[in-house]
């Protein structure tokens, strides 16, 4: 009885999103993030290190629009760090420690603004992420804009933003970082 009563809810709750939402949005990204400020931190203290991240990045964002250009929605992604091992030690004060690729988790909104067929576009969000396959956590937030160019249901779009990120790497041990990410979106609306 309970499993009939979740499936007719999610049916329901389903419909529901897609009758009041102007359209569904599926958006693909891939970029890169220039490191301008990484900072490690022991116990409040400042650690004197020469780590300087910079990261490749991908996602995948479902959206929809609440109102006309307005869209939020969720985006799970991942980002790669390529740096030495030796690097990837000093984050986390461990010999052992041998990735620091972050998985993010994140609620997104976004609003553009079209003419035509091109156009401007604001993306902020921020979430959960987890440098090591969740033995770690910490946040991100990140906010781009970028111009696009729409046609049909499909639209490309280049843009470049800030992002922040904070970890927690260990006992007392925090990661911070700031970038520059500079992003192509494909986005397929329907």
């Amino acid at each position: 009885m309970m499993k009939k009563f979740l499936v007719l809810f999610l049916v329901l709750l389903t419909v529901a999103v897609l009758g009041l939402s102007q359209r569904i949005n599926i958006t693909g990204d891939i970029g890169y993030t220039v490191g301008i400020k990484t900072d490690i931190t022991q116990d409040s203290s400042p650690v004197a290190t020469n780590v300087s991240l910079s990261l490749v990045e991908g996602g995948v964002t479902f959206s929809y629009e609440v109102v006309e250009d307005f869209a939020i929605g969720a985006r799970v992604g991942f980002a790669y760090a390529p740096i030495e091992a030796t690097d990837i030690q000093l984050i986390y004060d461990s010999a052992s420690a041998t990735t620091f690729m972050p998985l993010d988790i994140m609620v997104v909104a976004s609003y553009k603004y079209a003419f035509d067929g091109f156009g401007i576009g604001v993306t902020a969000g921020g979430g959960l992420s987890t440098p090591d396959f969740f033995s770690h956590f910490g946040w991100v937030v990140k906010t781009t804009i970028g111009g696009f160019y729409s046609f049909g249901n499909f639209r490309v779009t280049l843009g470049a933003g800030i992002e922040m990120r904070n970890y927690s790497v260990g006992e007392g041990r925090t990661l911070n970082f700031i970038g520059v990410p500079i992003s192509l979106e494909f986005n397929y609306s329907f």
